[in-house]
């Protein structure tokens, strides 16, 4: 009779462990979702020149995501016109096909 307890003891502290560690990988995995979308360094780096002032300069993967999504972070690129130049702020940037 005592041995059944134990194994019932046993049986709750591994069902309760196995809970806890479920719920810290499903913690851990909804905190990693809110990271950046698109890193900011030098390897997402797109390249664009002005047709309008001639200024060459480039959006990282950030800056281009929220291009994309229309955030506050930068003007929309869909619709009409190209990319806005950062120097004159014009939508008549072009793309490089290689850095500057």
């Amino acid at each position: 009779m005592n041995t059944k307890r134990r194994a019932a003891a046993r049986d709750a502290i591994l069902i309760t462990l196995a809970l806890i560690l479920l719920a810290a990988a499903g913690l851990y995995t909804w905190t990693r979702s809110s990271e950046p979308r698109a890193p900011t360094d030098e390897s997402t780096w797109v390249y664009y020149r002005c047709t309008a002032c001639g200024e060459r300069f480039h959006y990282n993967g950030q800056e281009l995501n929220d291009l994309q999504a229309g955030s506050p972070g930068g003007p929309h690129i869909g619709g009409t016109g190209g990319v806005p130049c950062k120097l004159c702020g014009k939508r008549t940037a072009v793309r490089e096909p290689i850095k500057p």
